[in-house]
């Protein structure tokens, strides 16, 4: 009787010793992946995450949970917007004493966004401060027509026209049509592309052709 009760003892410690270390070697586990889970008390409860589960944890990779709010301000980017095409002929030093060969015609500016602009996307057309009109309105550059243009009168040698948007855009193609016949007097023009603060967010200078398509690299 004595024998089998310390035949019992010795079997119950045994199997006291197996459950510790078990415990044990699971503790150590989540120690080394800093992931707190869930021990089963019974060991054949106990099965590995399902690797086809959408929602399982990989316990060997930290896990990051961005809202909509840091992903918008981490993906957005400032978007340059033209608020005013600026067109700029300037002759100083260029010998030219001609008053119309200083100045320059624009029969029409096409201007795109995601469509094409039409007049009433214009808040204003406007020559320099400097420039006066020779009976040509500078609004003749929006008005849909490529046969009508703007013209600049004066002695000055620089000539500008300024066209204002009413809400600023975002430009992807720019096509500038000469009165026809007077290229050459297009050629140096330099088209400049402001922001609603002034700043010059693309510039191009223009050649003697009728008719010039210009593309924003902005």
């Amino acid at each position: 009787m004595i024998l089998l009760i310390v035949i019992i003892v010795v079997v119950g410690v045994m199997v006291m010793l197996a459950y510790n270390n078990r415990q044990l070697q699971l503790q150590t586990q989540v120690q080394q992946t800093g992931v707190s889970v869930v021990i089963p008390s019974d060991d054949a409860s106990y099965t590995d995450p399902n690797p086809d589960d959408n929602y399982r944890q990989d316990y060997d990779t930290p896990v990051y949970h961005t809202t909509d709010q840091e992903m918008n301000v981490v993906n957005s980017q400032a978007i340059p917007l033209t608020k005013t095409v600026e067109f700029v002929k300037d002759s100083t030093g260029s010998g030219l004493l001609v008053e119309d060969e200083k100045t320059f015609q624009v029969a029409e500016l096409k201007a795109y966004s995601n469509r094409l602009l039409t007049t009433k996307d214009y808040s204003s057309a406007r020559y320099g401060a400097d420039n006066t009109s020779n009976y040509f309105t500078p609004y003749n550059a929006i008005d849909g027509d490529t046969v009508s243009f703007s013209h600049t009168k004066g002695n000055q040698d620089i000539h500008i026209l300024l066209l204002d948007f009413v809400n600023p855009q975002q430009l992807t193609k720019l096509e500038v049509y000469c009165r026809e016949g007077y290229g050459a007097r297009l050629a140096g023009t330099r088209v400049n592309l402001r922001d609603s603060a002034g700043k010059i967010l693309d510039t191009f200078v223009l050649g003697p052709q009728e008719i010039q398509t210009l593309n924003p690299m902005y």
